[in-house]
């Protein structure tokens, strides 16, 4: 029993690791691309130029966070893998992602109407590449943030 014990292999395919995202003055669009084991922006931003703001598109508006001396007024706001946001930090800075990066056969998922999405890993590429534009349909448009 102790040999075969001994020779049992396991494979893990988790891979951990962090992004860094450098944010000039002014609105920029971020999108999370790790899976961390909280994804509120409470624990993936503890950090945050103060009085600077975060916007989460609802579907209908935009849910909008604030950071003072105390932290974040709604920490909870959460943004999963492959969601994105508008953030305004008041200040340039740099946003350091740290978690797991997601494997398998990816979907971010598209609503109808307005949404704001990214891949769901760290990579470049084009919409199509990144497997952001399955969900569209004739005459569907994709926004680009350019500043």
């Amino acid at each position: 029993m102790g040999l075969l014990a001994a020779d049992a292999q396991v494979y893990s395919v988790n891979s951990v690791g962090y992004v860094n995202i450098s944010v000039p003055v002014g609105f920029s669009m971020i999108a999370n691309p790790l899976n961390a084991p909280n994804n509120t922006i409470g624990a993936l931003f503890p950090q945050f130029p103060l009085f600077g703001n975060l916007y989460k598109w609802t579907g209908t508006g935009f849910d909008i966070a604030t950071f003072t001396p105390g932290g974040w007024d709604k920490p909870n706001i959460t943004l999963n893998p492959g969601e994105g946001a508008f953030v305004n930090p008041g200040a340039a800075t740099t946003f350091t992602f740290v978690g797991e990066v997601m494997q398998g056969a990816l979907t971010v998922s598209m609503p109808a109407g307005f949404s704001i999405a990214a891949s769901k890993v760290p990579q470049l590429g084009t919409a199509q590449q990144l497997g952001l534009t399955g969900a569209l349909a004739d005459f569907d448009n994709v926004y680009k943030w350019n500043g």
